[in-house]
């Protein structure tokens, strides 16, 4: 819609077209989640651009540190536990300075309200 942010229902819309399998559904209780109970979202219970981000940043974070512990919980030997510390700790540093290492992405060229072929 034009209202530039993204609902509940709009996210689990754009997830749908995605086209995985199984398709990605979230949970009324999923979304509460991942935008800390809603404190990310407008007035309207809908992300803006910035927040989206935020929150898509922050869940990536929270995946990789929880591959890597479950890795760090399967490896049998002492060096690859070592390495995998050692990436974690990495990975949560590079959190504290992910803006500065992955800058906001650009935003969108604005589509205009123009028929199309005019």
């Amino acid at each position: 819609d034009e209202s530039d942010s993204l609902d509940f229902n709009e996210l689990n819309v754009g997830l749908r077209r995605l086209k995985y399998s199984p398709p990605i559904h979230l949970s009324p209780e999923d979304f509460n989640l991942v935008t800390e109970g809603e404190a990310m979202c407008d007035d309207n219970g809908g992300l803006n651009r910035a927040m989206f981000e935020e929150m898509i940043r922050k869940q990536l974070k929270l995946y990789a540190q929880h591959q890597t512990a479950n890795a760090m919980n399967d490896a049998e030997d002492k060096f690859p536990r070592i390495v995998l510390f050692v990436f974690k700790i990495l990975t949560m540093t590079i959190n504290e300075n992910f803006d500065r290492i992955l800058p906001s992405l650009p935003s969108p060229p604005r589509r205009s309200a123009s028929a199309p072929g005019s």
